[in-house]
């Protein structure tokens, strides 16, 4: 059989004549063989020669932070958000997170197991590599939005404050890559492969530190309790039933079935804007 074995981060492709063996060693070592050249990437096995992949450059963050800051009407990323949580004193302060708001669920065709970094195809399997127990043959991935609290200042009139606040945005290394596996594609195709199957677009950018400065009046006989809220998008994947994937098992390799270890464990991949929204609530002193 002739599979194909994709590097995810850079998209160099390499064909291989898999061996029609029972030989549990030999399948070891004909699947190791995919992931020889770059040990710490995950690769991605297919039967057909893969598109070639696409690199989109991250470009640099120049936004304005006035560009960045949001009313809740209307998201600089364009995905519906839920209402940050405010402060019902100086001393009750709200979560570190909202609440999540569900933005879209929508069917998935394609799904990757992981055997010791190389993915196989489990949705649906290569003809006759059977996964034990059966891998979800229905499947959704479910987009959500929150809002983090990534700065909290209580400041007691009067006086002028100079609030400064950093946090990352995009995503990272580990959930670009490991997603970019999990669907089959390379890293440079994830951010139109994700637009393609939720219909809506996020962040896949390599995680930056954005730093920005707030100076705020309060006025005499007056506690004003401010909060910045950044944007996150939560993407994970759903069965038949609406419930996480949580899978492990094998995947059985013909002709006599010997099995591989995989898995498709249920983690949140996070995607991180740099669109923030400014909270002020002022109380009286």
């Amino acid at each position: 059989m002739q599979l194909y074995a994709r590097n995810a981060v850079s998209g160099k492709t390499t064909q291989f004549d898999f061996p029609d063996t029972s030989s549990q060693e030999e399948l070891e070592n004909a699947m190791a063989q995919f992931s020889k050249a770059h040990p710490a990437q995950p690769v991605i096995i297919s039967t057909a020669s893969p598109p070639k992949a696409t690199r989109a450059a991250s470009a640099p963050n120049q936004q304005a932070q006035s560009e960045r800051l949001v009313s809740l009407k209307s998201s600089a990323s364009g995905l519906p958000t839920p209402t940050p949580p405010k402060p019902t004193s100086p001393t009750k302060l709200p979560p570190e997170h909202s609440e999540e708001l569900i933005v879209s669920t929508n069917r998935i065709t394609g799904l990757h197991i992981n055997h010791r970094n190389t993915y196989v195809p489990a949705l649906p399997p290569i003809k006759g590599w059977a996964t034990d127990p059966e891998f979800p043959q229905t499947a959704y991935v479910q987009l959500s939005t929150y809002w983090k609290n990534v700065g909290t200042a209580v400041i007691t009139g009067p006086q002028t404050y100079t609030h400064t606040v950093s946090y990352e945005q995009g995503m990272s290394v580990t959930d670009s890559e490991t997603l970019s596996a999990e669907l089959g594609v390379a890293v440079g195709d994830l951010a139109a492969t994700i637009n393609r199957t939720t219909n809506h677009s996020i962040t896949t950018s390599e995680t930056t530190t954005i730093t920005d400065s707030y100076e705020l009046s309060v006025a005499d006989s007056q506690t004003t309790v401010y909060i910045l809220w950044q944007l996150i998008a939560k993407l994970r994947f759903l069965d038949a039933h609406k419930r996480p994937i949580n899978w492990k098992g094998s995947i059985r390799v013909p002709p006599l079935g010997v099995p591989l270890p995989a898995t498709f464990p249920n983690e949140k991949r996070l995607s991180m804007f740099d669109t923030v929204y400014s909270d002020r609530t002022n109380f009286k002193t």
